[in-house]
């Protein structure tokens, strides 16, 4: 089957590859735009932190069970606060394949995973693994606005910081702001929300992630600067898939996102 170049070629071999993302940062600062995918509703960004009662739990009919991939205050946990506000069960996830196993065991009734961002376009790690996973249903697409921020502990300033952590595509998406503060030295990880809950847990005043406002309020962080990412609408279009099971026997839930995009399009 064939491919399509989704503009984040690596160019070095060093670093740790986690779902065909390679963690090695100075081969994404410079990577190729390509088109936006239109601009997003910023309003739909705003919304509060979802009052989850946790994650897990077996699905009643009422409150879905939804993997995604990262940490809780992850853009794809917004998305899915996007889709079912609080009526949903995220259940944090290491990997895209992990998102997907979750789904195909039994574990998760849905799934919510990124296809096509509008600064890098097509995600190839996520659209791959659907590609060879037939038996998964796309239900809906949702487009979240990508809206990065610097956070650091409290009493942290600009000034105190030294470095700064984040997944290596928000670090490329934010390279101006990083080439205007020299002093901060970009290091990688998983996962945006992932870093914003380890720098909180360090608690270090020389210590930043790069990660949404959402993540700023779960793990309690001072926002520093906000919409440092190169493209104002820079956003993201996720899609819900689920897996046949769920769809022989549907609920309430079912019907939520049972809209939107009918075909598998990334």
């Amino acid at each position: 089957m064939a491919t399509r170049d989704c503009g984040m070629t690596s160019h070095t071999t060093s670093g740790t590859t986690v779902d065909g993302w390679r963690l090695a940062t100075s081969a994404y600062i410079d990577s190729p735009r390509s088109t936006p995918i239109g601009a997003p509703n910023h309003d739909a960004f705003n919304h509060e932190a979802p009052n989850y009662a946790g994650t897990g739990a077996p699905s009643n009919g009422c409150r879905p069970r939804v993997a995604f991939q990262g940490e809780r205050g992850a853009y794809g946990d917004i998305a899915i606060g996007m889709i079912w506000g609080n009526e949903a069960l995220p259940l944090a996830s290491w990997s895209f394949t992990d998102v997907i196993n979750a789904v195909l065991r039994g574990k998760c009734d849905y799934a919510v995973l990124p296809v096509e961002n509008s600064v890098v376009g097509r995600i190839a790690p996520v659209c791959d693994l659907l590609d060879v996973t037939p038996s998964l249903q796309v239900m809906r697409d949702v487009t979240v606005p990508v809206r990065h921020a610097l956070l650091a502990p409290p009493g942290a300033t600009i000034d105190t910081l030294t470095s700064v952590t984040s997944h290596p595509v928000a670090l490329a998406q934010c390279g101006i702001f990083l080439r205007q503060h020299p002093w901060l030295v970009p290091h990688d990880s998983y996962d945006t929300a992932g870093a914003a809950r380890d720098v909180a847990a360090r608690a270090q005043r020389h210590e930043a992630a790069i990660a949404g406002v959402l993540a700023a309020r779960r793990y309690h962080l001072d926002v520093l600067v906000e919409d440092i990412q190169d493209v104002p609408n820079n956003a993201t279009r996720f899609v819900v898939v689920t897996c046949a099971d769920v769809l022989r026997n549907p609920t309430a839930h079912t019907e939520t996102v049972r809209s939107g995009v009918s075909e598998r399009r990334w």
